[in-house]
């Protein structure tokens, strides 16, 4: 009879490489990641900007309509272009409300979130999505991470919660630090799971797979809406929207098509090294815009972080004898 091991490994699902699909060739990759870069920065300096000093003047919850549908209106124009398939895959669509019932979540208590803390205070608690989407890969798609990596990904969490601004800690803990490590770890499984969605159907338009996802998104979204509406708490979706919210509404509609494009032909390890990198510009542009200096301690954190996605990517060449020397 088989053993317990031959056993588990039968049970035990294919660990999804980039290769199942298409890859981008290497300008486009490099060029992703740096808009990905910029508007992970981008979103959480608008949203902080368009609160102002006091509480939102606007309605988060119709943000989070209106980019849901921006999305969605994106994507259909974009498969549009590309052409309509014959079949649209429709049976399986309903897998996709799993991601969106997550970033339904995720999207609303972002403005919760940053509503208690700073931007660059938020980014620096969100270093624990590295780990928590690590091990969510591990786990749902059976990933291959090195203990090397394992190290590496753990200094890149260290790196970023060094990273503080202006040499002050932080002032105790409150509902939004609580918030972030909620955010962080539902978002995590959520990000996975929706990469294997992309990745399982390699023939399926990434323009289709993402109108599945975000028409799921609207309706959640409205229907999130419409709840708060009759319950009289919520004034029109556009009402109190200031040039930083037009912005912001922009901005966080091109980050989910960003996304779902490295999901579909990179990798969650990937996004979570770009948000790093997304997390250092935000200290950096928060401490800018909003009078504080960097600290000592934010320049070493961000050499810690430099140093552990060189670590995660570094990869090994074997020593080979000269013949002329061995000769």
């Amino acid at each position: 009879s088989p053993s317990s091991t031959e056993v588990q490994k039968k049970r035990a699902p294919p660990p999804i490489q980039n290769d199942m699909t298409e890859k981008l060739e290497g300008w486009k990759e490099v060029a992703i990641i740096l808009i990905y870069i910029s508007l992970y920065s981008a979103g959480g300096l608008l949203t902080k900007l368009s609160k102002g000093d006091g509480d939102y003047t606007y309605n988060p919850v119709g943000v989070t309509l209106v980019v849901s549908c921006l999305k969605l209106i994106i994507s259909l124009a974009m498969l549009a272009n590309q052409g309509w398939p014959a079949n649209l895959g429709l049976a399986g669509s309903w897998r996709f409300a799993y991601p969106a019932v997550v970033y339904v979540i995720d999207d609303n208590l972002q403005f919760a979130v940053l509503y208690y803390i700073t931007p660059g205070e938020a980014a620096l608690f969100f270093s624990f999505k590295v780990l928590s989407t690590a091990m969510a890969s591990k786990i749902m798609l059976n990933r291959e991470i090195s203990s090397l990596q394992w190290s590496a990904l753990m200094l890149l969490t260290l790196g970023l919660g060094t990273s503080k601004i202006g040499g002050q800690h932080f002032q105790g803990f409150n509902l939004g630090h609580v918030l972030v490590v909620v955010v962080s770890t539902i978002g995590s499984t959520g990000d996975v799971y929706n990469e294997k969605l992309l990745k399982t159907d390699t023939e399926a338009s990434i323009h289709l797979q993402n109108i599945k996802l975000y028409t799921f998104s609207v309706l959640l979204n409205g229907l999130g809406y419409a709840v708060y509406e009759k319950q009289g708490t919520l004034n029109s979706a556009t009402y109190g929207w200031n040039v930083f919210v037009v912005m912001l509404v922009f901005v966080n509609s091109f980050n989910g098509i960003a996304v779902s494009v490295i999901f579909k032909f990179l990798d969650n390890i990937v996004k979570v090294q770009a948000a790093a990198g997304g997390m250092v510009l935000t200290v950096l542009l928060s401490s800018l815009i909003f009078g504080r200096e960097p600290s000592l301690g934010f320049y070493l954190g961000v050499g810690i972080v430099f140093n552990a996605l060189y670590i995660f990517n570094y990869k090994h060449k074997p020593i080979t004898s000269d013949p002329q020397i061995e000769a």
